[in-house]
């Protein structure tokens, strides 16, 4: 027996030729060029070997596959987020505006317009004579008086049974805040 590939003789229980390593019993690669530009293509065993189907293995690789990229949206959504926090920012903070208690709403406008009205009255005790600038912090003020104000008529609505403990309180040291 000869080896198809290179001419080796081999012997006749030979597996592998000795000299190319070609296995013994397979036309060599030659053979198989010419045998596959004379011979007529078989589409239905190209199909064939094209729609294999899927091993348990390719399914556990795909599985595997899809929880990277899970697990690599979810690290790169918490990484944004805890950007956004660190910068002051919050992604969802237009979200959480609609969503907010309409009481906590009233009591941050209120918190808002107190803190200004604090910074002015500390800016007016230093203001010069110029009345341009005397003029300005008093538009401020007055701006910040009427959210107060707003914001108080938005809260008489409520019963005090609708205010959390919490709500309560902030509520209360605002009015404080008020009155100094």
């Amino acid at each position: 027996m000869f080896c198809s590939k290179c001419g080796t003789e081999l012997d006749d229980d030979a597996k592998f030729c000795t000299n190319c390593g070609t296995t013994v019993g397979q036309p060599s690669e030659s053979v198989l060029k010419s045998e596959s530009a004379t011979a007529p293509k078989d589409e239905s065993s190209e199909n064939e070997k094209k729609e294999q189907p899927k091993t348990i293995l390719d399914h556990i690789k795909s599985f595997v596959a899809l929880i990277f990229v899970i697990l690599a949206a979810v690290a790169l959504v918490r990484n944004c987020s805890s950007c956004a926090a660190r910068s002051g920012l919050s992604s969802a903070s237009s979200v959480e505006k609609v969503r907010k208690n309409p009481v906590d709403v009233a009591l941050d406008k209120m918190e808002s317009a107190i803190t200004r009205i604090e910074k002015l009255d500390m800016k007016k005790s230093s203001a010069t004579t110029f009345e341009g600038a005397y003029g300005e912090i008093m538009a401020e003020y007055s701006k910040s008086a009427k959210e107060i104000e707003e914001a108080s008529q938005i809260l008489e609505n409520y019963d005090e049974s609708d205010f959390t403990a919490k709500q309560w309180e902030r509520m209360l040291k605002l009015r404080m805040r008020m009155q100094n």
